[in-house]
């Protein structure tokens, strides 16, 4: 005890209440302490403070920040390109009516599931996007880099499809297993709940994402640009029910479903960059229709094997 009656801690205590805290972190890096009342706490190292994932109101404040920062970026750049926007009003309309698809998609979930009720998790959507696109940058843009002396190619889209799904697989499957982590105890319902409200959240991001590069690019929105909104329906089908199978695959430890996703993707990914070569003769109907069917299979897929979860109760 000091001298103003405080006990005063030495070294070793110091270093055991380090040791004590550094539990409480996910791979060293995500603080998460349910007994710790702060949602906001400092960071481990530097200035500022992070989230507490293991606070009640955390999956909230999450997308109530992550939705903050989308928008905000969206407005930041389209505030450059004021007189488009003034002159291109349907891009809002484009944006509107694509986010609604993505929401319609959801309501295919099937009986049992009330994915709404973890609406809270979309945020880890959003965050799963910027991861794989962010990823996807650094891969697809390197071999551009290296290899792309040449306008591309259908080849040259070999590499591209596969690296763009590998990527987008991997912010899906990074997000999931956090939340895996967190949100155990609540068991296979609420898992494949927050697998659809990530794929919902991803999907969602990706068309702010787009949006905005139309906007920047100034993308002339006419009635043949509005047609897209069917694309993005079909688009928000696959990343919800994608990661609703990878969110499967982690509770029953089936890793071969994302293998089966990854894939599919790739093979879509692939086709829509040799349409943008030009390489592609036949009609931008079989195109879609081909999009439509990889995402339907993906979506039965899902919906079997929920069926099957939740029949057993499988919580593992």
């Amino acid at each position: 005890m000091d001298g103003f009656g405080m006990v005063s801690m030495s070294d070793e205590g110091l270093q055991q209440g380090k040791e004590d805290q550094s539990s409480f972190y996910l791979c060293g890096v995500f603080y998460c302490n349910p007994s710790d009342k702060r949602l906001l706490v400092p960071k481990r190292a530097g200035y500022g403070v992070t989230l507490n994932l293991g606070h009640a109101h955390c999956d909230g404040a999450l997308s109530v920040i992550m939705g903050v920062l989308l928008l905000g970026w969206f407005v930041a750049g389209g505030m450059q390109h004021g007189v488009y926007l003034k002159g291109h009003p349907a891009i809002f309309l484009w944006l509107g009516a694509s986010l609604t698809a993505a929401l319609v998609a959801v309501l295919l979930q099937p009986a049992g599931v009330r994915v709404f009720d973890r609406f809270s998790l979309i945020g880890y959507g959003i965050v799963a996007c910027v991861l794989g696109f962010f990823i996807q940058r650094l891969v697809n843009g390197g071999y551009v880099a290296m290899f792309g002396g040449h306008p591309l190619t259908w080849r040259d889209h070999l590499f591209l499809g596969p690296g763009a799904a590998f990527c987008q697989t991997s912010g899906k499957m990074a997000l999931l297993a956090l939340i895996f982590r967190l949100h155990r105890a609540g068991g296979a319902k609420t898992f494949l709940m927050g697998g659809l409200m990530v794929g919902l959240g991803f999907a969602a991001a990706e068309i702010v994402f787009i949006g905005l590069q139309q906007v920047v690019g100034e993308v002339a929105m006419d009635g043949v640009g509005l047609l897209g909104v069917g694309e993005r329906g079909i688009a928000g089908l696959f990343h919800v029910y994608s990661s609703g199978l990878i969110a499967l695959a982690l509770i029953r430890r089936k890793y071969g479903w994302v293998a089966g996703v990854a894939g599919i993707h790739s093979f879509t990914d692939w086709l829509a960059g040799v349409y943008s070569t030009g390489a592609w003769t036949w009609s931008v109907g079989l195109l879609e229709g081909i999009f439509a069917l990889a995402s339907g299979v993906i979506w039965l897929v899902f919906v079997i094997q929920t069926r099957g979860v939740l029949k057993k109760g499988d919580s593992d």
